[in-house]
């Protein structure tokens, strides 16, 4: 048996942060749920639908009683958020053993199965190094996607995000046979930078709108390579995004 306390606050967040990301494609059982790993000072939260992933990592007031993986169902973490709110306790209790996890917070119980499929080793996706990190406005560039995909390919909903290091301006570019072609601007927050990618603008806008920063970072390699968007305040968050081959 595993054991560990966080803050409801925390995991209310931790949850937040990562659940949009599950898959829905029930083929493939264990990227419907949350992959959580604890080890004696932190707690790692995963979701991934193979095409984004969230990870969120918690470090431990308290030492857990033991180390353990295991991947949740995501609608019990659904229903877990939705009613966490509404009990008066402030710590919820995490008890794991082998084929069952148990939240208690308050007289407040949630009891689940865990999937036991082999979780894949989603480290070797994400990027250590980058050539390329520009930090922008959360809401200027949400507001630059919203205005863009309305000119994004239908099915595809590709945006093209450039950045020419002589400019401060980074552009955000879509067009389509029938509404034509638009082009928006964000203001760069970084020198010397460059940028040339292509996102599904929808797994872009998810990423952004579960950051608890008003700032983003997004960090690139080759525009065929994952990008990572991080908050310059929360360090404990990440999201992986795979580009749209062009």
């Amino acid at each position: 048996m595993s054991t560990i306390i966080l803050q409801k606050e925390v995991l209310i967040e931790a949850l937040t942060q990562t659940l949009f990301s599950i898959s829905i494609d029930e083929s493939r059982p264990e990227l419907n749920g949350v992959y959580i790993s604890i080890t004696s000072d932190q707690c790692i939260f995963v979701a991934t639908d193979s095409y984004r992933l969230a990870e969120k990592t918690v470090p431990l007031k308290n030492k857990a009683t033991g180390t353990r993986s295991i991947i949740v169902p995501g609608r019990t973490l659904q229903e877990l958020v939705r009613i966490l709110p509404y009990t008066e306790e402030e710590v919820v209790t995490i008890a794991i053993n082998d084929t069952q996890i148990l939240f208690s917070c308050g007289q407040t119980q949630v009891v689940s199965r865990i999937i036991t499929n082999d979780y894949p080793d989603y480290k070797q996706i994400i990027p250590t190094q980058f050539k390329n990190s520009v930090e922008f406005k959360v809401q200027d560039m949400v507001n630059a996607i919203k205005t863009t995909a309305l000119f994004c390919k239908q099915g595809i909903n590709d945006i093209r995000i450039s950045l020419d290091k002589r400019f401060t301006d980074i552009a955000l570019n879509a067009e389509n046979s029938t509404f034509g072609k638009n082009i928006s601007n964000v203001p760069s927050l970084s020198k010397g930078q460059e940028l040339d990618i292509v996102f599904n603008y929808k797994f872009l806008l998810d990423g952004l709108l579960h950051l608890v920063d008003d700032h983003a970072v997004l960090k690139t390699n080759e525009p065929t390579t994952p990008a990572v968007l991080v908050s310059p305040k929360d360090d404990g968050f990440l999201y992986v995004i795979m580009p749209i081959r062009q």
